[in-house]
């Protein structure tokens, strides 16, 4: 007999054996215990084996598995235990549509699951579909297929807890994240790998009502509804990192940074192309673009670390030829309520650059195209503002250049003139 690979597998060999002198031998309960059972994807230890026969193709069994490894994020099971008081069973394959698992998981909600599964000997094919298990303060389908040393789980949730998936990630990536979370989430997520490594990881999902804070509570949001689509695949030139694209669009809520920001009716649209190191914890994102429709857009790229709680690394920042009055009345005027510049009226368009790295450096440009600035009690105004304005925190000079039409302090002052500006 070839070595045992499955313990549902040894089981139906045996009864499919003794099945034919079942009257004979007055046989009708086989108990037996294997130490380990192994596959390429996954291992069991200690395992009971309790099986009572009904009738030729039907069986009752009861299977007590001590520890049961598979492939993560589902990690290692103690004490599982799987019953089913009615299988079918076949030279061919057993299955059985109503089973129940039992086993004591915190990641889960209950305790007991109900489930179908079957099995085909021939090319070891296991299939697991667990209905309306209690997951995440929610609940969810969960699929597992086995086949050889290929595997895939599946997940599809409704009304999960935003606070118990971000727990539940955080042990996964053994991140420190500093922010909490509430809201609800839909997902539906796919996870599949080739013996015990992961492979790809794709995530669909809507978060609805999104409220997210840090302890000091000046990064904040509230409301925000989200679309997110992440896939993420095992990158085989680097050890131990992923590649990472990201899709989301944010429609509705406030973000707060120290100001308040609320999202318009065009919504937010981010995506990210990045590299995760699993071994340093730095997220490498070698691109990303904030765009709204209308208004602006940036790109760029950043390295980011989470090894002791977050730290920028690296961020460089673009911004390309936007429309000021829409730029200042959706993002620039929150931050400057209670001064001058708070009722201001510009037309015109900038663009910039913003470059940032770990050891505090900072390097930034700004282009002005024909600004024309008007405050609403007419205590100042400037039109036809152009040139480049260039700063930086290091303690060489640099050069800037600005050119206006007209310009006014009350009284107004006329003519088109030019100066440079020299930051020192």
């Amino acid at each position: 007999m070839p070595k045992l690979l499955q313990c549902v597998y040894s089981l139906c060999l045996i009864l499919s054996f003794f099945n034919p002198f079942q009257q004979a031998l007055a046989l009708e309960i086989i108990t037996f215990e294997l130490p380990r059972l192994e596959s390429d994807s996954w291992h069991a230890e200690s395992v009971l084996v309790k099986a009572t026969l009904l009738d030729a193709s039907h069986i009752q069994f009861d299977i007590h598995i001590k520890k049961l490894s598979m492939p993560e994020p589902i990690g290692e099971l103690k004490n599982v235990k799987l019953s089913c008081k009615k299988s079918r069973l076949t030279t061919i394959h057993v299955d059985c549509n109503k089973a129940w698992l039992y086993l004591k998981e915190p990641r889960l909600d209950s305790n007991n699951i109900g489930l179908s599964f079957s099995y085909t000997f021939s090319d070891k094919k296991l299939k697991l579909h667990m209905r309306n298990v209690r997951f995440a303060g929610g609940k969810a389908d969960l699929k597992v297929n086995f086949s050889g040393k290929k595997w895939q789980i599946t997940l599809s949730g409704d009304k999960l807890k935003a606070n118990k998936l971000s727990q539940l990630a955080n042990n996964l990536f053994k991140l420190k994240n500093q922010l909490t979370f509430n809201g609800l989430v839909s997902l539906d997520a796919s996870i599949s790998g080739i013996s015990s490594l992961t492979k790809k990881i794709t995530l669909d999902a809507n978060i609805n009502t999104l409220a997210f804070s840090n302890q000091e509570g000046d990064i904040a949001g509230e409301d925000l509804n989200i679309k997110l689509l992440t896939i993420a695949s095992s990158n085989s030139s680097r050890k131990n990192s992923w590649h990472l694209k990201n899709n989301a669009q944010i429609n509705d809520g406030v973000i707060c940074l120290d100001w308040c920001w609320e999202i318009p009716k065009q919504g937010l649209h981010l995506s990210t192309n990045a590299f995760w190191d699993d071994m340093q914890k730095n997220m490498d994102i070698s691109q990303f673009a904030l765009h709204q429709p209308g208004i602006t857009k940036i790109r760029g790229k950043t390295k980011l670390d989470f090894a002791k709680g977050f730290r920028v690394k690296i961020l460089d920042i673009k911004l390309d030829k936007t429309s000021l009055s829409n730029l200042y009345h959706t993002y620039l005027q929150p931050v400057f309520i209670g001064t001058a510049a708070d009722t201001l009226e510009p037309e015109g368009q900038i663009e910039g650059e913003l470059s940032y790295n770990q050891y505090g450096s900072i390097k930034s440009s700004l282009k002005l195209d024909d600004i024309f600035i008007d405050e609403q009690s007419n205590r100042f105004g400037i039109s036809g503002l152009s040139g480049i304005l260039h700063w930086d925190n290091s303690d060489r000079p640099l050069r800037s250049m600005l050119s206006w039409k007209s310009g006014h302090l009350t009284p107004k002052l006329r003519g088109a003139p030019q100066c440079w500006l020299l930051d020192s």
